[in-house]
């Protein structure tokens, strides 16, 4: 292809990505992630604006221009539909893309709407101490939205409800990290993994609960709330249980035996006002519901526990 013939195809290109940022300004979708949060949109939206951003600055050509066609097709959806129904409710909203949100963010803020799938809920839940949740499942036919409470569907009657007042809140157990005795900030609506930096290596610690103490070697370990004992929890080997449970539960994931170590703690029960602890041996990493991630060195102290600030879920 010549030089202006590829200079067409691109004014078209970006022709087109401009109508996508203007129909998505006219839904009420901001161009730029904002500071402040009120809806946690779908982090794809986000990732898709910015490529378009991208785009344009490189004066990319024809891979990109594949995409942006493929990413055309996203003006009408779900998402965009539940900030119409946001704003034709008169109610003062703000946007904050998924897992940009920081606690500082969420001042002067009196509910949060996350819209999307079990991520975005997640994702959303990290920082929130005293404020209520509600959580829209904007894609019922392909998300299975297990920590959702209502469709897109739905959105009108319940905002009535919340502006009423007539609503009830579900407590949803979490959990709570330290390392070295600094707190993390998010908190686990599902679980905490703690694992070797690279997965295809063994995990080596020592453990330490009530009066036992003992090292193993395995591919990770898994603290669950009973929220989250349906997912990775259930499916390394653990049984479900409530998510009300006033407790937390560990499993240890493929735990490694041979003769000169023999492992017995490969599972427990954390109750309200006790709390485990992992030493790493080697280059660990932490995850917080498979979202945020934090770097363990070698002897590190991780204290894990119960938090007393459960996820007040509007149902």
């Amino acid at each position: 292809m010549d030089v202006k013939k590829r200079k067409e195809v691109v004014g078209e290109q970006l022709s087109e990505q401009q109508k996508l940022k203007n129909k998505l300004t006219e839904a009420g979708w901001p161009e730029e992630p904002c500071n402040n949060f009120k809806a946690c949109n779908k982090v794809a939206y986000q990732n898709e604006v910015i490529s378009h951003e991208t785009y344009e600055k490189n004066n990319a050509l024809n891979a990109e221009a594949n995409q942006a066609k493929h990413v055309f097709q996203y003006n009408n959806n779900p998402e965009s539909d539940c900030c119409n129904i946001i704003k034709q409710k008169d109610i003062d909203f703000v946007h904050s893309w998924k897992n940009t949100l920081s606690k500082s963010e969420l001042k002067n803020i009196d509910i949060v709407i996350a819209i999307g799938g079990d991520g975005t809920v997640l994702s959303a839940s990290h920082y929130l101490i005293d404020k209520p949740l509600l959580a829209v499942n904007s894609s019922p036919e392909t998300s299975v939205g297990a920590l959702t409470t209502i469709t897109t569907s739905q959105l009108p009657d319940k905002l009535e409800d919340i502006k009423n007042k007539k609503f009830k809140i579900e407590n949803l157990e979490r959990i709570e990290v330290s390392i070295n005795n600094v707190n993390l900030e998010p908190l686990a609506l599902n679980d905490v993994f703690i694992g070797s930096e690279k997965p295809y290596h063994p995990s080596k610690y020592e453990i330490i609960f009530k009066n036992k103490k003992e090292k193993q070697i395995s591919s990770g370990l898994i603290f669950s709330t009973g929220t989250g004992s349906t997912a990775w929890f259930q499916s390394a080997g653990g049984k479900p249980f409530s998510s009300q449970s006033k407790f937390i539960k560990m499993i240890v994931r493929e735990p490694y035996q041979s003769k000169l170590l023999r492992q017995s703690l490969l599972n427990c029960e954390i109750n309200e006002k006790e709390e485990i602890k992992i030493i790493p041996s080697t280059q660990s990493i932490l995850a917080i519901d498979s979202i945020r991630e934090f770097s363990l060195k070698p002897d590190d102290i991780v204290k894990i526990k119960i938090s007393s600030h459960p996820l007040k879920k509007i149902i």
